[in-house]
């Protein structure tokens, strides 16, 4: 049906912008290092290892959240997450807030969001044949 190609599309488009955010600790790292002066850099590129082992690591309960609740509901709050977390960031006096909203709250969402995309795909998939 339309409906299926439409939710298919839309988790394509929504990976494809999600792929952009894998990108961001290196882009942040220049920025920061900027702003934090006085901070290593090896303190900052922590927010990106924070990030990537909290999606890893939390991919499993969230995939069961996803069943569980539905991977709208799962992909709705990962959405809130990361953009809480990123909101956050803007404004963060030091790398240590940096830490929690950029590695804990974004590495939390982005786990939901692409979680709930792997559990939806499939519902998607047996209706579109």
């Amino acid at each position: 049906s339309l409906y299926s190609w439409i939710v298919a599309l839309a988790v394509f488009f929504g990976q494809f912008l999600f792929g952009s955010i894998y990108a961001q600790p290196s882009l942040y790292i220049i920025e920061y290092t900027e702003a934090f002066t006085d901070t290593p850099l090896t303190l900052i590129s922590v927010a990106g290892s924070i990030f990537r082992t909290l999606e890893c690591f939390l991919s499993i309960p969230v995939g069961y959240l996803a069943k569980r609740f539905g991977p709208k509901c799962v992909g709705l709050v990962g959405g809130l997450f990361m953009g809480i977390g990123t909101l956050v960031c803007a404004f963060a006096p030091n790398i240590y807030v940096i830490w929690i909203f950029y590695g804990v709250f974004g590495g939390f969402g982005s786990s939901c969001f692409t979680m709930a995309n792997i559990v939806i795909m499939p519902q998607v998939c047996t209706k579109l044949n």
